[in-house]
């Protein structure tokens, strides 16, 4: 029988030197409710790295998924990303676009009430 060919995975000299900020947390949105392993595997990755994790169902009503947003304070990061020299002004406003523009989509897409409930498959 062959034996297993380990995995390794390579970092660039400048990322295994560099520190992780470990003091911001991270927001994940995902569906808890239908077995996603990959948003608590990622979750749990993060945890055992350091990093404070919440997990928020994204069937939630949106006022609470914006309260929870908005006690990370992801503006105050930006500028901090900025001040310590981690990224330029471009990058944190590029970022804070991408964000919004998935925000955006998510509530188009995912967030509006069924209008026909009934099923168009009949017995």
């Amino acid at each position: 029988m062959r034996q297993p060919i380990p995995l390794r995975v390579f970092q660039s000299p400048a990322a295994a030197e560099r520190e992780r900020d470990t003091s911001r947390p991270v927001m994940l949105v995902g569906f808890q409710h239908q077995g996603n392993l990959g948003l608590g595997y990622l979750a749990a990755v993060l945890r055992e790295h350091g990093y404070s994790v919440r997990v928020v169902d994204i069937e939630q009503p949106p006022s609470e998924i914006l309260r929870i947003a908005q006690e990370i304070n992801p503006i105050l990061i930006g500028f901090s990303r900025m001040y310590i020299g981690a990224h330029y002004l471009s990058d944190v406003v590029c970022a804070a676009v991408l964000g919004l523009a998935c925000a955006l989509l998510v509530t188009h897409f995912f967030l509006r009430p069924i209008e026909n409930r009934q099923s168009s498959i009949e017995n």
